[in-house]
């Protein structure tokens, strides 16, 4: 651990080559600095164990994280980026879809379309990647919290 009370680990997205960083958790912030940058991701706690999710710019994302050791080889924790859940907020109707499985999508494109409470709502991808599963079509109803998309992240992101 370094006297600012960073310490080091190895970030990876999926794909992607594994980075060397440093880690800080500050309560529910844990605060990583790669390559001279500072990214602030915000934890959700939960029972999941190693794997669970972390808002970052406004954006969620699943996350595993590896202990030192054997699995995640010098350097310390591994910290893995997974695929990105888009979930209904509300109970709806899908009224429109716009992708399909496989696909790849640009950040903001249109995913689908849900009538919730005679109002349509527009779901847009909030990262660049490819569509790994996708439950939403027309004319389902989804409950509140469903995952209807989910994105697999291109390498450049999280």
């Amino acid at each position: 651990m370094a006297e600012d009370g960073f310490s080091r680990m190895r970030a990876s997205t999926d794909g992607a080559a594994e980075v060397q960083a440093e880690a800080r958790l500050e309560g529910d912030r844990l605060r990583l600095r790669i390559g001279g940058r500072v990214i602030d991701l915000w934890l959700e706690r939960g029972d999941r164990g190693p794997a669970g999710f972390v808002t970052m710019g406004g954006e969620r994302f699943r996350v595993e994280v590896l202990p030192g050791g054997a699995a995640a080889g010098e350097g310390g924790a591994l910290l893995r980026f997974g695929r990105v859940t888009v979930a209904s907020p509300m109970p709806g109707r899908v009224v429109a879809v716009r992708v399909a499985a496989g696909q790849r999508v640009a950040k903001g494109d249109l995913l689908f379309t849900l009538e919730a409470m005679k109002m349509q709502n527009e779901f847009v991808a909030p990262l660049a990647g490819r569509i790994a599963s996708l439950s939403a079509a027309p004319g389902r109803v989804a409950a509140a919290g469903e995952v209807l998309a989910e994105i697999e992240p291109d390498a450049a992101a999280p």
